[in-house]
């Protein structure tokens, strides 16, 4: 089980490498976890972490249009994770900036309960008051600007007091569309915790498309893309001030027993977080052990392999991309599906 995880990570570089037209880097645990499954209190439940020598990837289109996350998680501190690792390939669109956002505008910073007598911004009360009941309240935002950015563990607090140019969101990157999969056998436990805190959904679903439905927009921030290690993401992540990403989701398959449940009224809560660290993908590649290679045929990996590779891509025996991502082709029974992509 560990060749094959690490494998994936292996084979998910190589094609997202080939991509043009994008900023290609690694993503890292933001503190603790990179994926998390959360209670209704936004609690931690089960923590996804890359794995070690794995690598998790990030692409960066050139006009910030969407983001790509693909890579293999397994599950923090349980006793096999390899037998529950999660491969995720996840794409963020429709970008935006912060003049459509509702908590950094006139009409959320100068309500009562926010001004008080701070310096503008208040990033405390942003954290504390912005929230999805008041950007949707049309008599509080009559533009219908988007719900954000957010502010989580005084982050945004942080970076005011570490010099950042302000407002501190000025050119953060925002997105409130998402698409992607979810596969491998850590969606059993993946969907079995969602079932633990919310019994109403299904729990016959085995994947999770994700939705940001009534949630705030994705958030992606970096002084220095070219070398994120310099850079700062002025708590962009949520969780720390390096360069990074944060959002919450829903699984689309569960709104309709989740809206059903809280009706009349909308569910507006989310099921899992994610937040991450951008940085430089190493130069030396994934190692795994034992190191033996999956036997090719017909220019595609074979099973147990071919899932990961299938509905994607395909390689050749040379372990160079035989297709175009963004085409939608058919080779030995994989299929790359454009409609992925926006």
């Amino acid at each position: 089980m560990h060749t094959f995880s690490l494998l994936s990570a292996f084979v998910l570089a190589a094609t997202l490498f080939a991509a043009n037209g994008a900023e290609h880097l690694c993503a890292e645990e933001a503190n603790r976890h990179l994926l998390v499954n959360v209670n209704k209190r936004s609690s931690p439940l089960v923590e996804w972490v890359v794995p070690p020598s794995g690598r998790f990837y990030f692409s960066i289109a050139d006009d910030f249009s969407y983001v790509r996350m693909q890579g293999t998680l397994i599950p923090r501190n349980h006793k096999d994770p390899w037998s529950h690792y999660l491969n995720l390939d996840y794409l963020l669109y429709n970008e935006h900036n912060v003049s459509d956002c509702f908590c950094a505008s006139n009409y959320f910073q100068k309500l009562p309960q926010v001004k008080g007598f701070m310096k503008w911004p208040n990033y405390k009360n942003t954290e504390k008051f912005c929230n999805g009941l008041l950007a949707e309240n049309p008599q509080i935002n009559p533009e219908g600007l988007k719900w954000c950015p957010t502010c989580e563990f005084g982050q945004c607090q942080r970076a005011r007091e570490l010099g950042a140019s302000e407002p501190i969101w000025q050119d953060w990157s925002f997105y409130n569309q998402s698409s992607g999969s979810m596969t491998g056998p850590g969606v059993e436990l993946f969907r079995q915790t969602i079932k633990e805190v919310y019994p109403v959904v299904n729990a016959s679903i085995n994947q999770c498309t994700p939705t940001l439905q009534r949630l705030p927009s994705a958030q992606m921030f970096c002084t220095n893309y070219s070398n994120p290690e310099e850079g700062r993401g002025w708590g962009v992540n949520a969780k720390n001030q390096k360069c990074g990403l944060s959002f919450w989701f829903n699984c689309e398959e569960d709104l309709e027993a989740l809206n059903a449940e809280t009706a009349p009224l909308p569910y507006r809560g989310h099921v899992a977080d994610i937040n991450l660290d951008i940085i430089t993908c190493p130069t030396d590649s994934p190692t795994s052990s034992p190191t033996t290679s999956p036997t090719l045929n017909n220019n595609c990996i074979t099973p147990p392999f071919a899932n990961i590779c299938c509905g994607l891509f395909c390689f050749d025996t040379e372990r160079t991309v035989c297709q175009d991502l963004l085409e939608e082709v058919e080779n030995q029974g994989c299929v790359v599906n454009s409609t992925f992509f926006p």
